[in-house]
Order: structure tokens, then C-alpha cells, then sequence
């Protein structure tokens, strides 16, 4: 036979349902937003795979709004440091680019990278929402005609569902073919 429900019942059966699509939707909310050492990784891989394409808006987008720190970079005619801010870090990837196009079209082509690139020291913070990392790496653009190589202090973190730099402290040898 039929069965019918009663109001109460009715009730009864969307608050179970809302109860349970609420617990769905916080694990969902919280698992976007909770940092693992896999996701740092994935961060980097991101960075890296960005970087191999040439994409300078790609690397821009892995940056936070607010990002801070700073860049140190050692070159033949000394040592420069400036202050990290999205625009300056953005202007910088967008530069590097530039000077990769230029050495390919002095070359006839286009430069090849090799880019190499290691996390040390992931730790996760408390909330699981950052982590503080190591990061190391080293670029070669056509051969060994630009060397970059550095290591930085990394802050990075969930915001609205994805991993960016925060901050970060860097220092990197920069060498060009012609200059010792």
C-alpha cells in the first residue's frame, strides 16, 4: 500500500537532507582548502610547467594579491634587491620572457629551457590553510647563454579554493654568456 508522510515527517526528511549536504559541502570547502605536501608539489609542477611554456600570465596567476618578500639577485656588476610585490613580480616574469624571446631570435630560433627545480622543507602550518617551503632550482636558457639559479624561502597558501605565493625570500645567481 501507499504510504503518506506527514508534514513532520516531510520536514523531517529535508533537514536530514540539508544536514547532509551541508557536511558534503564543508568536506568539499575544506578539502579545497586544506594544504597537503602533495598540493605544495603540485604548486611547484604548476610554477615549472608555466615557466617550460613561456607563459608569464600563467606564472603571474600563481601569485597572491598581497604577495610580499623579497628578490635578491647576484649579477657581474653586483648584487640587486627589490621589494616583492604581484605587480613587480609579475613585470619581472614578463621581462624574463622577453629576454628568452630575444635570445632564441638572436640565435635564428627559438632558446631552449632547462629548468630544474627542487621543494626541501614543506611544513605545513597548524591550520592546514599554509606552509613554509624550501625551494631551489636553476634555469639554463640556450645552453648556458643565461644561467639563474636560487633558492627561496616560501610562503605559500590556500585562497579561495587555490594554492598562491604569499611571500617569499629569495636569492639567485644570475650569469650571461660574455660576462664573468
Amino acid at each position: 500500500g501507499w504510504h503518506h508522510r506527514s508534514e513532520g515527517e516531510s520536514l523531517m526528511t529535508k533537514i536530514v537532507l540539508l544536514v547532509v549536504l551541508l557536511a558534503v559541502g564543508g568536506w568539499f570547502w575544506h578539502d579545497r582548502n586544506t594544504l597537503t605536501p602533495q598540493k605544495v608539489e603540485q604548486f611547484y609542477d604548476r610554477q615549472e610547467h608555466a615557466l617550460l611554456s613561456r607563459d608569464a600570465k600563467a606564472l603571474c596567476e600563481l601569485l597572491a594579491d598581497d604577495l610580499s618578500g623579497t628578490s635578491t639577485v647576484a649579477t657581474i656588476t653586483g648584487r640587486v634587491t627589490e621589494e616583492l610585490t604581484k605587480k613587480t613580480a609579475c613585470e619581472s616574469h614578463e621581462q624574463m620572457m622577453k629576454a628568452v624571446r630575444d635570445i632564441g631570435s638572436s640565435m635564428g630560433g627559438i632558446a631552449q629551457l632547462d629548468y630544474n627545480s627542487r621543494v626541501d622543507n614543506v611544513s605545513i602550518a597548524a591550520n592546514k590553510r599554509s606552509a613554509q617551503v624550501t625551494h631551489r632550482y636553476a634555469l639554463a636558457v640556450a645552453g648556458r647563454m643565461m644561467h639563474i639559479s636560487g633558492t627561496s624561502q616560501d610562503t605559500v597558501g590556500m585562497r579561495m579554493g587555490r594554492m598562491v605565493l604569499i611571500h617569499s625570500e629569495g636569492n639567485s645567481r644570475m650569469q650571461v654568456i660574455g660576462q664573468r
